[in-house]
């Protein structure tokens, strides 16, 4: 004996199965929905971790970096105002050369409300030629 198929009523949709499915999926998307807001907020919080330790790391590189510059700086300025015996054997640039590096320190083009990284270049370039002009000759 063959088994008919049930047939549909008219007025009658998915049927129940579905519309029963239909608020599962829903709270499982909204599920899915929490578990990918809970991942987005995790990964921002790694995120801001790394960008403070990122930021603490930068405030201790531009320390060291101003120090090691403002160093050179004030080694070369006790070098030019040591005051020279008479008798005592030069050790100071001669006049030509100072003069010619006090031009060109005056004529560094440097913007500090910038605050860019080429201005640092320069001022060390300069300091850097400046102290080894400049170095104590024994």
């Amino acid at each position: 004996m063959a088994v008919k198929a049930p047939q549909k009523k008219t007025g009658q949709t998915a049927g129940p199965a579905k519309k029963q499915s239909a608020p599962a999926a829903k709270g499982s998307n909204v599920t899915a929905e929490k578990g990918k807001a809970a991942a987005r907020q995790k990964a921002a919080a790694i995120l801001c971790a790394e960008l403070r330790a990122l930021r603490a790391d930068l405030k201790e590189i531009v320390k060291q970096v101003s120090l090691r510059i403002d160093s050179r700086v004030a080694d070369t300025l006790r070098s030019l105002e040591k005051k020279q015996g008479p008798g005592e054997p030069g050790k100071l640039p001669g006049a030509k050369t100072t003069v010619q590096m006090a031009k060109k320190l005056h004529a560094l083009k440097i913007k500090p409300g910038k605050g860019k990284l080429k201005d640092i270049a320069q001022i060390e370039r300069m300091v850097e030629k400046i102290a080894e002009k400049t170095a104590i000759k024994n």
